[in-house]
C-alpha cells in the first residue's frame, strides 16, 4: 500500500505543476483533458540508452502528445517547435476564438491573465496572430500589457514577459506594463537562496527555470529603457548556482518533496535559453547523469512521459508529456544554434527554420 505521506507528496506536486502551467481551473476548447494510461500497462524507462537519438524521442513524443495532453496550447507549442505544425488540429484557432468569446469564461480571464499568455504562445505556434485571433479582432497582446498581472503572482509576470517578447510586440507608452517594469518585478521576487518560488520564500526548480527563461534575452544584453542588464545577469547567475545546488544525485529535481519530470523540463528550459548546455555542463551532471538524462528517464515505453518514476503512478501523463516535448525541442534548438535560441522566439526562429 502506498504510504499516505508519499501519496500527499504526489498530489501536492501535481497541483503545484497545474498552477505553474496556468491551467488548474480552466478547460479550454474541450481539448484540455488529462489523459492517463494505467500504470500497469506501461513500463517506465529508467536508463537512457545512448543509441536513442534526441530527434527520435522528440518525434515519438509528438505522436504521444496528441493523445496525452492537458492543454492543447502547450501541445501546439511542442509540435510546432519540433517542425510539426501540420499536426496541430486544423480547428485549433477557431476553438480558441470560441473559448475567448464564451461569456462564462470572462471572469476567469479577469483573475487569470496567464490564460491570455498561454494562448498567445499557442496561437503563434499554430501560425495565428495573437493581436487579431482568427480574424476576430481579439488582441491578446493588448490584454496582457494592460492586465493586473501582479494579482496572479510571479507566474503571470514571467509568462507575460515571454508572451510580449515572443514576436517583439510593441507596447504603447500608456500601457500598464512594459518590459522594464516586468523584468524589474521579476527580479524583485527572487528569493534569498537565488531561486524563484510560486509559493513561500524558498526557491523551487520549476518557477526558477521559468523565470530564467523569461530573463534570458535581457541577460544576453537586450536593451530596454533604463533596464540594468548587469543586474539581470547577476540574478540569473545566482539562479544557476541555486539549481546546481539542489540537483539530486541522479541528475533530477524535485518539487514539494517529489522528483518529477516537469521540474527537470523547466530547468532544461531555463538553462538552455541562457546558453548553458543542460546535457553536458559540469554543474548539472551528478554522478554521470545530467538533467537531460533525468528527464529522459521518465519516458514511457511506446511514447509519452510520466510525472514520476513510480510504477504505481508512472503511466503517461498529459502535462508531463507536453513539458517534456517542448523542453526537448529547446535542447535540440540549443544544440543546433550553439546555445543562441529560444523556442518562444517566433521572430528569430519562425517555424520554417526549426526542423
Amino acid at each position: 500500500m502506498l504510504k499516505k505521506s508519499k501519496f500527499k507528496k504526489i498530489i501536492s506536486t501535481s497541483i503545484m505543476t497545474l498552477m505553474l502551467a496556468g491551467t488548474i481551473d480552466s478547460g479550454i476548447l474541450g481539448m484540455r483533458q488529462v489523459y492517463v494510461h494505467a500504470a500497469e500497462s506501461t513500463q517506465v524507462q529508467t536508463v537512457l540508452k545512448k543509441s536513442v537519438s534526441l530527434e527520435d524521442v522528440i518525434q515519438r513524443t509528438c505522436k504521444a502528445v496528441l493523445e496525452n495532453h492537458y492543454s492543447m496550447d502547450w501541445a501546439a507549442i511542442g509540435l510546432d517547435r519540433a517542425g510539426n505544425r501540420h499536426m496541430i488540429p486544423a480547428d485549433y484557432l477557431q476553438k480558441v476564438e470560441e473559448y475567448l468569446k464564451d461569456p462564462k469564461n470572462q471572469s476567469l480571464f479577469e483573475s487569470r491573465p496567464t490564460e491570455y499568455e498561454r494562448i498567445t504562445l499557442g496561437v503563434l505556434a499554430a501560425g495565428g496572430d495573437p493581436t487579431n485571433v482568427n480574424g476576430s479582432g481579439i488582441n491578446l497582446i493588448e490584454k496582457i500589457y494592460n492586465a493586473d498581472l501582479e494579482s496572479q503572482g510571479i507566474n503571470a509576470l514571467v509568462f507575460g514577459l515571454i508572451a510580449l517578447d515572443a514576436k517583439g510586440y510593441e507596447i504603447p507608452e500608456d500601457a500598464t506594463w512594459n518590459r522594464e517594469k516586468l523584468v524589474n518585478a521579476i527580479l524583485d521576487k527572487q528569493c534569498d537562496d537565488g531561486g524563484w518560488a510560486f509559493f513561500g520564500s524558498n526557491g523551487d526548480p520549476d518557477m526558477t527555470g521559468m523565470a530564467m527563461t523569461s530573463l534570458a534575452p535581457y541577460k544576453k544584453g537586450k536593451k530596454v529603457l533604463e533596464l540594468d542588464n548587469a543586474k539581470v545577469n547577476s540574478a540569473v547567475n545566482e539562479a544557476v548556482e541555486f539549481l546546481s545546488d539542489i540537483q539530486n544525485a541522479t541528475g533530477g529535481f524535485e518539487s514539494w518533496g517529489t522528483v518529477n519530470s516537469e521540474s527537470c523540463a523547466q530547468v532544461i528550459m531555463g538553462l538552455c535559453t541562457n546558453g548553458i548546455d543542460a546535457g553536458k555542463d559540469k554543474k548539472f551532471v551528478k554522478n554521470g547523469r545530467s538533467v537531460v538524462d533525468a528527464l529522459l528517464s521518465f519516458e514511457v515505453e511506446g511514447g509519452g512521459f510520466a510525472h514520476i518514476n513510480d510504477e504505481r503512478f508512472g503511466g503517461v501523463n498529459g502535462m508531463a508529456t507536453e513539458q517534456a516535448l517542448y523542453a526537448l525541442d529547446q535542447y535540440k534548438l540549443y544544440l543546433d544554434t550553439k546555445g543562441q535560441g529560444s523556442i518562444y522566439d517566433w521572430s528569430t526562429y519562425p517555424s520554417s527554420v526549426i526542423k
